[in-house]
């Protein structure tokens, strides 16, 4: 019995064929093509399936797990918004099950980058787990009991849009103050920008200004070097996101917090020890001494792990 588990996000789909102990047997991608529209973006899909589905061969596909970067109703499998992937009120599980007449079960990619981190974490599995990833926006998921949490709708798990200062800067989300607007790296970049604009020097400047937006390479490149621009701002930004994780600490308890994105793959060494120790001084200190501290294992692969383990646990 094979399972398919696909991570769909905004410049590529990755896919993999899983065997029922979750060992991959094959790995594929391609490019989105989401500047096409949907239909190229249904087209990479399938094909995508497709390619999963010959070399399974013989052997039965029992279901598929897929993460979308967006709001998902999880009980119908529809993803309400994704603004990156061009779908809105997009019925993606009846269709992928209506061509290959096989379960299917969507979650949001983050949600289900979680999952595959809970789920293989080499810390060992625990019961309750929080995972918080940090890019160009700050996402997550919440594991309870076992199960990840998805809401009454099935969209929890939006914990970059907590409020975190109330007269801070207005966020994609139309909000102000949230943690991604402070903490993510569109927040960073767009305190830099401040910085820059008020006649401060600094390194990255340059990168800015040839890239158009902030990479994370040269943002540690700065922050070796001593900018300080890029210091403060980097550590005001994980002070930030301590103080997020402080709340996420008082409100669920959790055995442990994991940390991933790419500004924690390039600046994980820097940001959580901050992180911990900030949110050590807002935390109820009974809770917090009881929480590990994690980096994420899986990179890529934990959104195609993760929806395995969607999957799996679908058809029990």
């Amino acid at each position: 019995m094979n399972y398919i588990g696909i991570d769909l996000g905004g410049t590529k789909i990755l896919g993999a064929l899983f065997d029922d102990n979750g060992t991959v047997i094959y790995k594929n991608k391609k490019k989105t093509k989401a500047k096409n529209g949907i239909k190229a973006v249904e087209e990479q899909l399938f094909s995508l399936i497709d390619d999963l589905t010959d070399k399974s061969g013989k052997e039965e596909i029992k279901a598929i797990g897929i993460g979308v970067p967006g709001l998902v109703d999880v009980k119908t499998g529809t993803v309400k918004f994704a603004p990156n992937i061009a779908m809105n009120n997009y019925p993606i599980g009846d269709l992928i099950r209506d061509k290959y007449k096989i379960d299917v079960f969507v979650g949001n990619d983050v949600n289900v980058g979680t999952l595959g981190e809970w789920k293989y974490s080499p810390e060992g599995k625990s019961s309750n787990f929080i995972g918080i990833f940090v890019g160009t926006g700050i996402g997550g998921g919440i594991i309870i009991d076992n199960k990840l949490y998805t809401g009454s709708g099935g969209v929890a798990g939006e914990l970059g849009h907590m409020t975190i200062d109330s007269n801070g800067a207005i966020c994609g989300c139309g909000s102000r103050g949230c943690l991604e607007a402070v903490a993510s790296k569109t927040g960073i970049q767009a305190e830099i920008k401040a910085r820059i604009k008020r006649g401060e020097d600094t390194d990255i400047k340059e990168s800015l200004e040839k890239e158009g937006i902030l990479k994370s390479g040269p943002l540690r490149a700065a922050y070796d070097k001593g900018d300080i621009v890029v210091r403060e701002t980097v550590e005001r930004a994980a002070k930030y996101l301590g103080v997020g994780v402080a709340n996420l600490i008082n409100i669920f308890d959790p055995e442990a917090v994991v940390f991933g994105g790419g500004v924690i793959e390039e600046l994980g060494d820097i940001i959580l020890p901050i992180v911990k120790e900030e949110a050590s001084r807002y935390a109820m200190r009974s809770i917090f001494e009881n929480v590990k501290f994690e980096k994420a294992q899986l990179g890529d692969d934990a959104g195609i792990m993760g929806a395995f383990v969607l999957a799996q646990e679908g058809v029990k």
